[in-house]
């Protein structure tokens, strides 16, 4: 049965890293890193951007879930609202099995790996408030959290894989 297995977390968590790190140690994998369904100029958020991107992002997994060539169907977005992930759910078709997990970094951990996004060009200092006020909202996710302060990328994607068998 193929396995659907989201990862979730603030910006700048570590999801990218982490879930292109899990799918190049699955076989038969995929991996839909939703900051790729966003890539607009400019960027906006509305009601019709966004409900786009979940039409996009549900059309992606679906499309994975009926390929045969893959087992494994990895998804990596901030989902920091329950309702996000259940609207998600509800228009997966087929059959699979499902597995959360939250990246969880520290305050200061965070600030690091932002610090280092923002150094490369890759972000603007403004996120770090902006993606600092989302770590308390995790609390309500139904998910396995993953405690990433002090450990390597490699040292997460082993543990999700260890979670999942």
């Amino acid at each position: 049965m193929k396995k659907v297995i989201f990862i979730s977390g603030t910006m700048g968590s570590g999801k990218s890293t982490v879930s292109r790190l899990c799918s190049e140690l699955l076989t038969r994998s995929v991996w839909l890193d939703v900051d790729w369904c966003w890539m607009m100029h400019p960027f906006q958020v509305s009601d019709q951007t966004k409900a786009m991107v979940l039409n996009n992002i549900t059309y992606l997994l679906n499309q994975f879930l009926a390929q045969p060539d893959f087992d494994y169907i990895l998804f990596s977005w901030v989902m920091d609202d329950p309702e996000t992930v259940r609207s998600i759910l509800n228009r997966l078709l087929g059959e699979f099995t499902f597995n959360h997990f939250t990246l969880s970094p520290s305050p200061a951990q965070l600030r690091c790996q932002l610090q280092s996004d923002i150094d490369r060009g890759l972000r603007t200092p403004e996120c770090f408030e902006r993606s600092l006020a989302r770590l308390p909202h995790y609390d309500d996710i139904d998910s396995e959290k993953i405690e990433t302060t002090g450990r390597e990328p490699q040292s997460i994607a082993r543990e999700i894989l260890f979670r999942l068998r």
